[in-house]
């Protein structure tokens, strides 16, 4: 081993060791009992896991995107090592979590693609992620979480069949600005639940725009079930509050339309 990567090794251990010890102890926040209570009687829907739960996206923030690029082949000991102890990490906290809180969905954030596609291969994607992705979906479903979401911007269509065996039920954003189509996944992959898909662009060019774009995806998504609707990203700043609501409203028309025929 080079000193490179003793040094990453060493840097992973004492990363372990400060910040990644797997107990809830210090981080949950003050009134943590009150929420609990509060949990108990909710009329929506709770998630757990989020922006910092995932094997690709956590390990970007960790070693950033170039140099983690480039681990996959120098040391893939290493990122095999940091992505099992992730899995552990994160189902040891959640373990402890589910233990006081019922959930309606896990979430898992990765973005790992681009516009013009993913940024590491699926046969990359199943050597080093797939036994973690199993490992933690399997936790979830045992403790009765039906709802597995990933979430990845870009151009996902090549890592939607290794998601799938992974046990992930539900993608989203569904990027269009990076050809994500949502009326076409639907018919490759009827079973599939997905969140969002709306072109987000749309809401600030005018109501014609928003009304097409609609009419264009949501009746069809609706049909068969699996899907909310929302856009596939931030609304953008330019986008005016009367155009939003026309929006909004619009969109609930079409769902209480849909709920009305089943």
């Amino acid at each position: 081993m080079g000193e490179r990567a003793s040094r990453s090794w060493d840097d992973w251990e004492r990363l372990k060791a400060e910040r990644l010890r797997q107990t809830l102890e210090g981080r949950l926040p003050a009134d943590w009992k009150e929420q609990v209570e509060l949990y108990k009687s909710r009329d929506y829907p709770l998630f757990i896991g989020g922006p910092y739960n995932g094997l690709f996206g956590t390990l970007t923030d960790l070693f950033g995107r170039e140099k983690l690029l480039y681990l996959y082949y120098d040391e893939p000991r290493l990122v095999k090592a940091v992505i099992d102890y992730l899995a552990d990490f994160w189902i040891a906290l959640h373990d402890q979590i589910l233990n006081e809180v019922t959930v309606d969905a896990a979430s898992i954030w990765e973005d790992m693609c681009g516009k013009n596609g993913p940024l590491i291969s699926p046969k990359l994607v199943r050597e080093f992620m797939l036994p973690a992705y199993q490992k933690m979906t399997a936790f979830y479903r045992d403790r009765g979480i039906r709802i597995i979401m990933l979430d990845s911007d870009g151009d996902i269509r090549p890592l939607i069949p290794v998601w799938l065996e992974a046990g992930i039920t539900c993608l989203y954003p569904f990027e269009v600005n990076a050809g994500m189509d949502i009326v076409e996944i639907r018919k490759a992959y009827p079973k599939l639940q997905m969140v969002g898909g709306l072109d987000k662009t749309k809401l600030a060019a005018g109501r014609q725009a928003i009304e097409a774009e609609l009419e264009a995806k949501v009746p069809f998504m609706l049909k068969d079930g699996a899907y909310w609707p929302t856009v596939d990203g931030n609304v953008d700043p330019e986008v005016s509050w009367e155009d939003f609501c026309y929006y909004r409203n619009r969109l609930d028309e079409m769902i209480m339309a849909t709920a009305g025929r089943k």
